[in-house]
């Protein structure tokens, strides 16, 4: 049939020798192939029945969904984490698990398993304090849908510009919203696309082949709510600066601006970003 990759839905509740059966045979296969597990945890330390599970000692899956990276995003641009706490919990992960398997991580935003983020980067309710009536019925306030809209192209250049594999969840490209499932199921909006975010989508995609992405070295700058990170390769350096905080900052005037948002060649707007050379 052609198929070659395999993405395993709840993979720590799959017995461990199925995986490690399953891996062998695709990799005899075609040993291109990626076998991708969702486990919602660190990988490297998680335990089941059969004691310690060996995600990441590369016998079982080349990566996971990283939802630690979903969670540290969220937290960061709603504000209950700031910069510091968000690099080092991407820090951590970094640091458990190898360079193939992080490298690999699918880094996602939203998926149908949680709150599409442009709802949960609005400051929606928690979801567990609302009933699913309530979710079907919300509708946050203009102001807030204007707030979510940023953040969320904030956290998808994060999302491009990071170490790993950015997997998009259909719609959030034109700024879809939905609470928890089936609401972030639904069909996808061909009327009243925002195209303004899908032209953003487009060109962090295209950002994607800087030459300063082929290596996965990143250093962080890390300041309160902002966020500062560059990519370094060879001669090729990209730094991101992302503003989530309630004001203006002034930046040192780059080099080459490759794309930005609220920034005017001093000062970056709050809910802003720039990406530069």
């Amino acid at each position: 049939l052609g198929l070659t990759s395999w993405r395993l839905d709840v993979a720590d509740e799959l017995p461990e020798a199925f995986l490690k059966a399953l891996y062998r045979r695709v990799k005899r296969n075609n040993p291109e192939a990626l076998v991708l597990g969702e486990v919602w945890d660190d990988a490297s330390n998680k335990y089941g029945p059969e004691g310690r599970r060996d995600y990441v000692s590369g016998d079982e899956l080349d990566s996971t969904m990283s939802y630690p990276f979903t969670n540290a995003v969220t937290d960061f641009f709603t504000l209950r984490d700031d910069a510091i706490r968000f690099a080092y919990r991407l820090a951590v992960l970094r640091e458990h698990y190898p360079k193939p398997f992080y490298d690999a991580s699918w880094n996602l935003l939203s998926s149908h398993d949680v709150v599409r983020a442009a709802t949960g980067l609005s400051g929606a309710p928690d979801r567990r304090s609302m009933t699913r009536e309530a979710q079907a019925h919300y509708t946050p306030t203009p102001e807030n849908a204007e707030k979510g809209r940023k953040r969320l192209i904030l956290a998808t250049a994060i999302q491009m510009l990071l170490p790993g594999i950015p997997c998009v969840y259909y719609g959030d490209e034109i700024g879809m919203e939905g609470y928890e499932d089936p609401l972030n199921r639904c069909f996808f909006r061909w009327e009243n696309q925002d195209a303004d975010m899908l032209g953003f989508y487009r060109k962090l995609a295209e950002i994607r082949k800087h030459p300063a992405l082929k290596s996965t070295d990143t250093e962080f700058c890390e300041c309160g709510d902002m966020l500062t990170f560059t990519r370094t390769s060879d001669d090729s350096k990209l730094t991101v600066t992302a503003n989530n905080s309630g004001s203006a900052v002034r930046l040192p005037e780059p080099e080459r601006v490759l794309l930005s948002i609220g920034y005017d060649g001093s000062d970056l707007a709050p809910h802003g970003f720039v990406i530069y050379e």
